[in-house]
């Protein structure tokens, strides 16, 4: 059994805490009153508890449960990893995230999922081209990998993906393993098309992940670009397009920014894709890269797709309809509900509407099949 006094005092210094900026982020004048609480010289009362729950990134219910697990240590993966101040917030975040992930799906019964392999073993370009090609048709992304890739991984594989608002533009994904189960965090600030290919970054270090020791970080990188390159925008599919546009008495680089926005991806991936391809020469590349930098009309389209992409939100559209689903069948409060997602109780109804479950709600009479 672990104390109450030794709960705050480990996750306080879990996030690089002292105890004087945990004091002013309650409003106290000085750092006593949180040594009081961690030498178990006073306890806080239950609104204290829940500020502090809320500043050390914890479900209340780690302070108030007697029995509750010590915290197991994650295993991360950074690509960019987030400067020193923001990165124990931001694994605590994820933590939570991932705990609150774990008990809808426990509370609900989810089934288990498909399983991903990760014991990939990757050696050379080549080996990392075949390697997306395979997963291509074994996650059944078809000709638009970016538009599925979330959905199927989440849905079909159980992997947990959050977009987090870390307020460090530096951090752009990481792999994480926690609990027996691997998650998958991208910063919420970047534009969806970059979003997009680090998700796939980040999946070939999910099922590279018990053979990456082998080889050196910077291959590791390497191969994680180019597989997430020809995940996203399949060679043959690519040249099929290309050919395609061939058919015009010109390609002009508005055809290649549709191109690109048609696949989900930056101009400056697909760019990088023609060349490896060896449809476009190193300098057409580096002509196209640097005149698009600054290229209103690039800039343009990108905002109009930016526009009809749909709103970040730190958790996928699936958490969001299992935690209303928790709800609706009674196993967890309004309260719990509003902390899983972030809203106040005036808008629990409203958001029910919003992920189309309002409906749901007022059928839950059980129906009878017959027996087979």
């Amino acid at each position: 059994m672990t104390m109450l006094s030794e709960k705050i005092k480990y996750s306080r210094e879990l996030l690089k805490l002292s105890q004087t900026d945990v004091a002013n982020k309650l409003g106290y004048k000085n750092y006593q009153q949180i040594h009081y609480f961690e030498t178990a010289a006073r306890e806080p009362s239950i609104y204290d508890l829940k500020q502090l729950a809320d500043i050390l990134h914890q479900d209340i219910s780690y302070f108030l449960n007697d029995n509750a697990p010590v915290l197991q240590e994650m295993s991360i993966k950074w690509r960019n990893e987030p400067n020193e101040e923001q990165t124990p917030a931001t694994q605590a975040r994820i933590r939570r995230l991932g705990d609150n992930y774990k008990l809808i799906e426990t509370l609900l019964q989810v089934q288990s999922y498909k399983s991903l392999d990760n014991n990939n073993e990757v050696r050379s370009l080549n080996e990392c081209k075949k390697l997306a090609d395979d997963y291509i048709e074994a996650l059944g992304l078809g000709a638009r990998p970016a538009k599925v890739l979330k959905q199927v991984l989440e849905d079909d594989y159980g992997l947990k993906i959050f977009e987090i608002n870390s307020g460090d533009a530096a951090f752009s994904g990481a792999t994480i393993s926690y609990q027996n189960n691997f998650m998958i965090a991208l910063n919420a600030q970047e534009k969806i098309w970059r979003r997009n290919f680090s998700l796939a970054h980040e999946l070939y270090h999910v099922i590279t992940w018990n053979k990456q020791s082998t080889i050196s970080m910077e291959e590791n990188e390497k191969f994680a670009e180019m597989f997430a390159s020809c995940l996203l925008l399949p060679t043959a599919i690519i040249k099929e397009e290309i050919n395609h546009l061939r058919q015009k008495s010109a390609i002009t680089t508005i055809d290649l920014i549709d191109l690109a926005i048609e696949f989900d991806v930056s101009f400056e991936a697909l760019i990088n894709k023609l060349n490896n391809m060896k449809i476009i020469s190193s300098s057409t590349r580096n002509s196209l890269m640097s005149g698009c930098k600054t290229s209103a009309l690039k800039r343009n389209r990108y905002d109009e797709y930016e526009k009809k992409s749909q709103k970040v939100a730190e958790f996928s559209s699936r958490y969001a309809r299992l935690a209303a689903k928790c709800y609706i069948e009674g196993k967890i409060s309004s309260g719990k509900l509003c902390e899983l997602v972030g809203i106040s109780r005036h808008q629990v109804s409203q958001y029910i509407a919003s992920i189309g479950l309002e409906y749901y709600a007022s059928s839950t009479k059980e129906v009878q099949l017959i027996p087979a």
